[in-house]
Order: structure tokens, then C-alpha cells, then sequence
């Protein structure tokens, strides 16, 4: 007899006893979809359900395999769900073998039937549709007018929780057996579900052992043992066995509101965890060393190496403080390089070089435009699609008011175009160049990204068991092979596969299917809170150099009620455990502090999700599912219609923020599992944990604080420009160097050695007089042309400024200047080699000037400030952020790998910015040296010293100054996103050159010459050799204007008699090292 190969593949099905004690002592909440309700077919979160004996039976819900619920990435990086099971077979089986012990249903998970409905109150084309019907066995069969869904998966209409929540997928994933006239009793269920069109089925196409294997690898199917047979066909199953049923129960079960939660807030899960586990760490599992909280913080955001550094606190709080955002792209440019095979011809010279960085200068240009383009068209298609929403929402389809809607979506089309028509030319500037340059190729080079806050996290310990724990324990695949038979269901439902009912009994008489437990696997958190907003303020905030300061008394102004619902997973514990066990490892897996993380983990059995929705609500988006703008989703094209705004919008009075601020607390926590049995978190006198990252200072009890952050994506535009031109930036511009030239302290001197952007050394600046009268004096180095700072600042001209205005302010400045610089200098540590090590007595490290643009620049233009309902756009060029000064604080005196020792604003070099506040003895006197968030006596309103920067509409830029040590990297902190860094590129390093020459004041000495062989040579008493090499210069007798200048080798003397036959004069000059960096 011919027989059909088939695997079987095992699911879990869960199944819920509804009777009478149910009812009575276990709440709900059975939320499903209303797409009857076209503003919103989802529910809001903490609605009641009444159940009644109407309702009382057994609930059915089956989980798909995970090849089923996860997403495959396609070949364009897009992604899509595989096509499910769209029949299945559910089997009660009662005590007993005979016929009447069994009861079927056929499931068509894809029938689609009309639901009586008033339509789209927008058009006339859209009514609402129902998926799934189930069917008895024997007392219906098929009708032959109901259509059927192309391809049915895993996710719903707008709602990716469809298959999961019982509720929402009854008759497709889930059914209710109303067991009528089954009052009590054992019962067992068994599911099987199959592919209605074979070649739907992944299995479908297979055609030797080989494939058969490889398949079964790509969908995460396993066997045990050896696979000697392929199948074309696949059975997905389950089974609940020993469920004890008992309409009228006897003993009332206890409702699910346990205190035995605990539960903790922070930026990230791995935040919330940490907190909690450093809250239930007793003294006695203290070891030596990072506690255990620390010790898993630390290893969670991969900072143990560093963390026992000096500054290792501050850089894991940066960390911590970066973790709170999602990063969005801002975009790339190219940069180029040599092929593979031309990579020895990169060493010589090449002629076509500069014509190559002239081209690729035109296309980044062009491709900046394009991508600040791009973002301005999907921010248009998300207006656009809010404009509609209003417009419908508010007239209901009356053409009459769709002018401004039309005039929107043309200027929205032409936009388009403008886009399309720049991508175009950067394409064929790309292609040109390709063409252009065979040698080279060009490769993407990624733009600073934007950041957006995210949503905090909860997390809640004593879930019990998940999803993953039981599909952990279900059996391997199996292949069987059935006979082709006459099937022996009751009725004549037309469409059942060869071996169903083979397979079934099959299934039936296995015994491998767990006891039945009352199911219980949390998928949803509705949260509420109370939110107390903080307008952000000077008065109420205040910024302390890297992140704001809560000035004013939390929890004083009106507070807003906030509802969400959230998708709890186990995603976030995953990632926990999988963390743990390679810390494990990395301690040598002896460490006992790892195994009890591990063993608190698995006793807490927690679950973790950020609130997602808490931002949203407070610039008034709803984030819940809403319909689809189908008369204007040509120009949309359905990739931006996400969110729409929530109805307070409309309200005269709004409680929109822009950048948002404020506390809140926790007021009520309820837990929905698949099935919508509801368990409340108790929160009275059980305070949530709360993050240091999220905490108050003080602390208060259960109080979250946001501190301030703009509700958009933006980012701190942070680029070196031209020394020359500060319209020209690194890497979009040909030959741009933002070196303005190099500061070298000269402690023997008192001064300091002024270079080139090169290196060569120019002259020295230095303190002539004393006390309040003392001056600069320039002195230029021999044979260089620029005898006063004003010949200087022709040919280097921030240079030249920057000397100018230390000569402006005196020489207590130049005292006060050299004092910051030393100060300094001590709290940076130089990375790689240093600078003359040998030498610190004489010289400090060489120290670089940079040309530096800084602003604000945000995805897209200010969101408003409120929404008027019909004119969106109104009041957004009049938005009050616009006139916001928002300090920047530049440098960190805390961090020792920070490079900054301080800045000039703009072109103003009357006062220096200081990193390090010095401590000089005329500190208090110097107008010179301003401390960098200091009270700055010179502003007119007495704000403390920071570089401000206004949230530019037109992409406007400061430009600053910096002085800065090259081999550290410089640090910007925006307080409202995280700090950037900066390093200076390689290439504009003098210490490339591996030589810096200095020079000492020499003189008056009295000295004379020797000819040793045959060379001039001028007696000295010459310090050690090892510092490098040293010679004497001095000006020869002056010709007009100019004084040539004699240089002469030093011969070593310590004696008081020359042995010479010149004569002994008192000469003047300079004394020159040529220092070699020390390895």
C-alpha cells in the first residue's frame, strides 16, 4: 500500500479551563481588535472584561514553531514572515475508546466572512472583514462561497501580537470548546495543523536526504538520530493531556495579585537589573574588589578593563547616559582608497591625486544635500499623513475643506522630485568618478547619527514560567510514514490529508506530551502614572557641564494621568543570561559572584520592557494602530504613516513638550497573559527600585526623573574646519588642514615656542617686566620674516589673532595662560609616546590649536510647540526653542584621557575658556582666563561660562578655537544627547614628522671660538647629549632691514680659561635642540 512520508513537527498548546471559580475569582482583561472603530481599532489599556457562564468552557491557543514567528531577511535587507498552517484539526478525547469519547473541529485559519459594519466613515471602499472559522465535525462542511486569505502568517492588521493573544486569534490560532453537556471530566486535546495548498508547505519542494537536511537546519527542526528519509509534507502538533475539568468547582482559587513582585526602573533593563541586584546584595556577599551590581554593570556595557582606571566611574556613567537613546543613521559619505592591486603604486606619487580629492569634495557636498533631502521627504510623508488624519478626523470627508490638504501633498510631490533629481546627480558624479579613477574606489564612510531618548525600562521579577521555558522542554521532529486510507472523521468535510487520521491516533497514544498546568505566560504590561512635568528652564534646570541638574522641588506641578500598554518579552533576559554566562568565563567561570547572578536570575524569573509609548504620549502621538491613509498612499507609499496625533491635540490647552522634563511615579502595574488573565503588581508600600541613572538627588522613593531631552532626533554637529576658511570642513572639502599652529610651553624661558601648522618653529612669546606692568613680547626665531604679531597674523591668521590678543591682555595673562596650560596638562594623560620625557624640566608637550564648527542640528524642523488641529504648520518658524541658548560644555577636567585645555569663541581671542580652573595668585583679577562653567562675570545676565548654541533652522554652525593636546581626543557634552568625541585625524599630528626643534634664550655669555677641525665652533657648557642635538645661533651684523643670522655646533666646556687663540666676547643668541620624540 502507498504511503506518504510526513515530519511532525511539535508546537505547544496551552489550554485554559474556564468554570465556574474562574469566573468568580480570576479577573481578565480580553482585549481584542475593533477594526469596526476606524480611529483606532485597538482598545485603550485598563478596560474591564465581564465574563459570564456564557463563557465557561475550555480555551485553546497553539504556539507556531519559531521558523513560523520569526522574520527572514530577504536579499534587499527587507524582511517578511514565512506562510503558516492554514488548516488545522482539533480532537477532544474523552475517558474511553469509543466513538462518542471523541469530538472534532476543523479550524480555516484563512476564511474570510463580512462583519455587519457601518464601513470607513472616510470611504465608501473599506468595511471591516473577519479571518478564521471553526467547524464541527460532522455537523457543517465547507461553504464554497466563503473566499480565503492569499497567505496567512503570524501577524495581524497593525497588531503583531495577533498570533500570540488568544483573544484576537480565536478561530485561527485558538478556539473555545464550550464542552456542552460535559459537566465535569479528564479530558485531552490533540492540534494538528497542515498546509491546505501543498505548495505552500517549506517541506513541499524537497527532493533528497540532503535538502531534506539542510531545510530542517534553515528552520531550526531537529531529529534525533540519523536522517535516512525525506518528507514533503509537515504536520505541526500539540497536545494538552490530563486537564481536569469540573463545570461546577467546589474550592475557589486564589486570584493573581501577588506581593511577591519586585520591581525596578531604569534607562535599559540591564540598568533596572543592576539596580536590583544591588539592592538585594547582603554585606556578606560584598568580595573583594567591584560589588556584584557593579561588577555585572560594568561587564554588561564592556567596561571591566577600564572601569579600575582613574576616571572609570565617569566613562561607565557616560556609558549608562548613551544607553538611553536609540541611535538613528545620519547618513554617509564616501571616501576613497587605493585597489587592492594599486596599493604599491599608493607609496609613489601619484599626479592624479589632488584632481581625485577635488571630485570626491563635489560629491560629498552633494551627497550631504541629498541626505538632509531624504529626511526632510520622510518627515514631510509623516506630516502629511497627520495633516490627513486631522482633516478627515475633524470633517469627516467633506471635500469642501481639502484645499490645505491638497496643497500639502503637492508640495510634498515636488519635493520629491527635487530628491530624485539630486540622487540622480550624485549618481553620476559617483560613476564619473569610478570611470575617472580605475585605480581607485570609493567606500561609504558613515555621518554622526542622530539620537532619539527612548522609552525607560521595567523590569519585574517573579513571572514563573515563559513561552521559551516550555518550548525548551518539547520533543524532537519526527518522520512517519502513513498508508494512503479512507478518512474515518465523522461528516464529509472535503480537503483533509492522506495520514491526518493515522497521525492523530498516532499522536494520541504517545506519551509525551507534559501534564496539563494552569497556563500562565505574561505577554502584556499595562502601566499608569502619574507624571509631574518640569518646563524646561534655567529656573528649574540647570547644567553642570555634562548633564542637567533638577533645581526646584519635584512633584509640584499639576499632575497628568498616563496609560500604556506594553509587549512584555523575554528578549531583554536573554540577553541577561547569555551576558552572565560569558562573564563567567572571562573570570576563569570561578568566580562566585557570576554563578550568583546566575542563580538570582533563574530564582527571580524576571521579565523586562521599557514603557513604551511614555515619549509619544508627552508630545501627544498616539501610538496605537490606526488606518491607513488610503487616498493619499500613492505619495506616501505606505513607509511613514506610523503614528498619528492623539486627540488632546485638539484642546485649546496643551501639555505638549517639546523637550521633555519632569518626574513620575509608578501608580498601578497589571500583567495580561496569552490567554488575558490578569494580575495586578502591588505597589502599595512596595515601591519600585529606581536607577541612580533615573534617580532624583536626593533621592525620593519610587520618583523617576527625566531629565531634560528634546522629544526629536538631533545631534551635536561636531567637525574640524579650514585653519583658512571656516566654510570649508574635514572630509567634504579639498585640502583642509584645521591646524592653525602649535603652542610649545618654554618653562626655562617662561614663554611659549609658537610653530607652524607644519612645525617649523616661528618665534616665542614670553613676559617682559614684572608685575602689573609686565607685557608680551614676541621674539620671531632667527631667519623668520614676521619681526611683530601683525606680519604673523597675515600669513597664519587665527594664529596671529590668537598672539595678538594674549599681547592685548598683558603679561599677567601670558602668567595666567602658562599656569592653566601646566594645570592642565597634569590631569591629561598623553596617549602613546611622550613628548620628550627627558625634558619636562625645560619644556611642556607640544600643544595644538584647531579650527573646530560646532551646532545643533536636528532631523527636521522643530516639532510645534502645540497642535491647532487644522493649520499643523502654523507656528513652527515662531517656535520658542529656536531662541533657547543651550550651554555646551566643552572639555572635561574630570577625564584624564580629555584632550581640550580650553577655546576661543568664535573670533573673539580677548578671553580663553579654561578647562582647568588655575590657581594663580591674581585668578580673581585675570579677565584673560575664564573658567569653563564658572559664573562669567562678563555676561550680561551672569549665566555660568559655556559655549551656547541655538537649535538652528538653517544648519548655522559656531566656530571655535581649541587648544588641545593632539594624542587625546576632545569631549563635547550637550547634556540632551550624549557626548561626542572627536579625535584629531593622524595626518595633522607634528609628531609625524618625529623631529620638533626648540629654541633657548642664550645670553649674554662670555664665550669664544675654536676651529677644530677646520669647523667653528662656539665654547659652551653644553648640557646632556641625550636630549638631542644642539647649536648656536646668533645675528650677524644687519643689512638694512634684515638680520641674517650664524649658525654654529657647540663644543662642551667647563672650564674657566679658554685655550683659544679668538678673542673672548659677551655674545647673544638662542640656543637650539632638535629633539627627537622618546620611544
Amino acid at each position: 500500500m502507498e504511503k506518504e512520508t510526513i515530519c511532525l513537527v511539535p508546537m505547544v498548546v496551552e489550554a485554559l479551563p474556564v468554570d465556574s471559580n474562574t469566573l468568580n475569582s480570576q479577573p481578565f482583561r480580553r482585549f481584542t481588535m475593533n477594526h469596526k472603530e476606524w480611529l483606532s481599532p485597538e482598545p485603550g489599556p485598563f478596560q474591564p472584561t465581564v465574563m459570564d457562564r456564557s463563557d465557561m468552557g475550555v480555551y485553546l491557543h497553539w504556539t507556531l514553531p519559531q521558523a513560523f514567528r520569526n522574520a527572514v531577511e530577504l536579499v534587499d535587507g527587507d524582511h517578511e514572515y514565512r506562510t503558516v498552517p492554514n488548516r488545522w484539526l482539533v480532537v477532544r478525547k474523552q475517558a474511553g475508546n469509543s466513538p462518542s469519547a471523541y469530538r472534532y473541529w476543523v479550524v480555516e485559519s484563512d476564511a474570510l466572512h463580512n462583519e455587519p459594519s457601518a464601513g470607513s466613515p472616510w470611504s465608501s471602499d473599506f468595511g471591516a472583514e473577519r479571518i478564521g472559522i471553526t467547524i464541527p465535525l460532522p455537523e457543517r462542511t465547507p461553504n464554497p462561497a466563503i473566499d480565503y486569505l492569499e497567505e496567512l502568517t503570524v501577524m495581524g492588521p497593525g497588531d503583531p501580537s495577533f498570533a500570540a493573544y488568544q483573544p484576537n486569534c480565536i478561530d485561527v490560532f485558538s478556539m473555545i470548546d464550550p464542552l456542552n453537556g460535559i459537566d465535569e471530566g479528564t479530558l485531552e486535546y490533540v492540534v494538528i495543523g497542515w498546509f491546505n495548498n501543498p505548495h505552500r508547505d517549506p517541506l513541499h519542494e524537497i527532493r533528497s536526504v540532503s535538502e531534506f537536511i539542510e531545510k530542517l537546519g534553515e528552520l531550526d527542526w531537529r531529529i534525533d538520530g540519523d536522517v535516512t528519509m525525506f518528507a514533503n509534507r509537515t504536520f505541526i502538533y500539540g497536545q494538552v493531556k490530563g486537564l481536569s475539568w469540573k463545570r461546577e468547582a467546589a474550592s475557589s482559587r486564589i486570584p493573581r495579585q501577588s506581593a511577591g513582585h519586585l520591581v525596578s526602573v531604569g534607562m535599559t533593563s540591564v540598568d533596572a537589573f543592576s539596580e536590583m541586584l544591588g539592592a538585594f546584595t547582603l554585606e556578606s556577599e560584598e568580595e573583594e574588589g567591584l560589588s556584584p551590581s557593579n561588577l555585572l554593570e560594568t561587564h554588561m556595557y564592556n567596561q571591566l578593563r577600564t572601569f579600575e582606571e582613574p576616571d572609570g566611574t565617569d566613562t561607565l556613567d557616560i556609558k549608562i547616559h548613551q544607553t538611553g537613546f536609540e541611535q538613528l543613521p545620519g547618513g554617509s559619505i564616501w571616501n576613497w582608497t587605493y585597489r587592492e592591486e594599486q596599493q604599491p603604486f599608493a607609496v609613489q606619487q601619484d599626479p592624479y591625486r589632488d584632481r581625485a580629492d577635488r571630485k570626491l569634495s563635489e560629491l560629498n557636498r552633494e551627497k550631504i544635500k541629498s541626505e538632509r533631502m531624504y529626511r526632510q521627504v520622510k518627515k514631510m510623508k509623516q506630516e502629511l499623513y497627520e495633516v490627513w488624519w486631522k482633516w478627515r478626523y475633524k470633517y469627516k470627508g467633506r471635500e469642501s475643506e481639502s484645499g490645505e490638504l491638497q496643497s500639502y501633498a503637492y508640495r510634498l510631490g515636488q519635493m520629491i522630485l527635487e530628491f530624485e533629481t539630486q540622487a540622480e546627480k550624485v549618481d553620476f558624479l559617483y560613476r564619473n568618478f569610478a570611470d575617472t579613477f580605475k585605480d581607485k574606489m570609493l567606500i561609504p564612510n558613515s555621518l554622526p547619527r542622530f539620537w532619539r531618548p527612548q522609552d525607560p525600562a521595567v523590569l519585574i521579577t517573579g513571572i514563573k514560567e515563559t513561552l521559551t521555558d516550555r518550548e525548551g522542554r518539547l520533543p524532537f521532529c519526527k518522520i512517519k510514514q502513513y498508508a494512503f486510507s479512507e478518512d474515518q472523521f465523522p461528516g464529509n468535510y472535503d480537503g483533509l490529508p492522506h495520514g491526518l487520521y493515522e497521525a492523530m491516533l498516532d499522536l494520541l497514544q504517545m506519551d509525551e506530551a507534559q501534564p496539563w498546568s494552569l497556563p500562565w505566560e505574561p505577554i502584556f504590561l499595562e502601566w499608569k502614572l502619574k507624571w509631574f512635568p518640569m518646563p524646561f528652564n534655567e529656573v528649574n534646570w540647570e547644567f553642570q557641564g555634562e548633564e542637567y541638574v533638577c533645581k526646584t522641588e519635584p512633584m509640584t506641578s499639576q499632575a497628568q494621568i498616563l496609560t500604556g500598554r506594553t509587549w512584555l518579552g523575554p528578549q531583554a533576559i536573554g540577553y541577561l543570561e547569555d551576558r552572565i554566562r560569558q562573564l563567567r568565563k572571562d573570570l576563569a567561570e570561578s568566580n562566585s559572584n557570576a554563578a550568583r547572578f546566575e542563580r538570582r536570575l533563574e530564582s527571580w524569573k524576571v521579565l523586562s520592557q521599557a514603557l513604551e509609548g511614555l515619549l509619544d504620549q508627552l508630545i501627544l502621538r498616539d501610538v496605537k494602530a490606526h488606518p491607513v491613509a488610503h487616498d493619499i498612499d500613492e505619495i506616501l507609499q505606505g513607509e511613514d504613516s506610523r503614528v498619528i496625533p492623539d486627540k488632546q491635540a485638539f484642546a485649546p490647552s496643551s501639555s505638549f513638550q517639546s523637550i521633555i522634563s519632569g518626574h513620575f511615579r509608578l501608580e498601578q502595574l497589571d500583567i495580561i497573559d496569552r490567554f488575558g488573565q490578569l494580575e495586578q503588581v502591588s505597589l502599595a508600600g512596595n515601591d519600585p527600585l529606581v536607577a541612580q541613572s533615573l534617580a532624583c538627588e536626593p533621592a525620593i522613593n519610587g520618583v523617576v526623573e527625566l531629565k531634560p531631552r528634546l522629544a526629536q532626533p538631533m545631534l551635536l554637529n561636531v567637525n574640524w574646519v579650514s585653519a583658512k576658511d571656516d566654510r570649508k570642513e574635514y572630509n567634504l572639502d579639498y585640502n583642509v588642514n584645521p591646524v592653525c599652529g602649535w603652542i610649545l610651553p618654554n618653562h626655562l624661558d617662561r614663554g611659549l615656542l609658537v610653530y607652524s601648522p607644519q612645525g617649523q618653529v616661528l618665534g616665542e612669546v614670553r613676559i617682559a617686566g614684572s608685575g602689573r606692568t609686565s607685557k608680551v613680547h614676541w621674539e620671531p626665531a632667527p631667519d623668520v620674516p614676521f619681526t611683530t604679531l601683525q606680519s604673523l597674523k597675515d600669513s597664519y591668521n587665527i594664529l596671529g589673532q590668537v598672539l595678538i590678543g594674549l599681547e592685548s591682555a598683558g603679561g599677567s595673562a601670558l602668567l595666567a595662560l602658562e599656569q592653566s596650560i601646566d594645570e592642565t596638562l597634569w590631569m591629561i594623560e598623553p596617549k602613546g609616546r611622550s613628548f620628550a620625557r627627558n625634558m619636562a624640566v625645560f619644556l611642556g608637550r607640544p600643544l595644538v590649536l584647531t579650527r573646530v564648527k560646532v551646532g545643533l542640528e536636528l532631523d527636521c524642523p522643530m516639532l510645534p510647540v502645540h497642535d491647532s488641529g487644522k493649520n499643523y504648520n502654523s507656528d513652527r518658524d515662531q517656535h520658542p526653542y529656536y531662541r533657547l541658548e543651550l550651554p555646551i560644555g566643552v572639555g572635561n577636567s574630570e577625564k584624564l584621557n580629555s584632550g581640550i585645555l580650553g577655546y576661543y569663541e568664535g573670533d573673539d581671542y580677548s578671553k580663553f575658556y579654561a578647562v582647568h580652573a588655575y590657581t594663580g595668585p591674581d585668578r580673581e583679577n585675570s579677565t584673560y582666563i575664564q573658567v569653563i562653567g564658572e559664573p562669567d562675570l562678563q555676561d550680561p545676565i551672569n549665566r555660568k561660562a559655556y559655549l551656547r548654541l541655538k537649535i538652528s533652522k538653517s544648519l548655522k554652525c559656531k566656530t571655535i578655537t581649541i587648544l588641545m593636546d593632539p594624542t587625546a581626543p576632545i569631549h563635547l557634552n550637550a547634556g540632551l544627547i550624549p557626548e561626542k568625541q572627536l579625535e584629531l585625524p593622524e595626518k595633522f599630528r607634528v609628531d609625524n614628522t618625529g623631529i620638533l626643534e626648540t629654541l633657548f634664550q642664550g645670553g649674554p655669555i662670555l664665550t669664544a671660538f675654536t676651529t677644530d677641525d677646520q669647523t667653528p665652533k662656539i665654547l659652551y657648557p653644553k648640557p646632556n647629549d641625550t636630549l638631542g642635538n644642539w647649536t648656536w645661533i646668533e645675528r650677524t651684523k644687519s643689512s638694512g632691514e634684515e638680520w641674517p643670522t650664524q649658525q654654529y655646533p657647540i663644543k662642551p666646556t667647563d672650564h674657566k680659561d679658554f685655550a683659544t687663540a679668538q678673542d673672548i666676547s659677551v655674545r647673544e643668541g638662542w640656543l637650539k635642540l632638535t629633539v627627537k620624540e622618546s620611544d
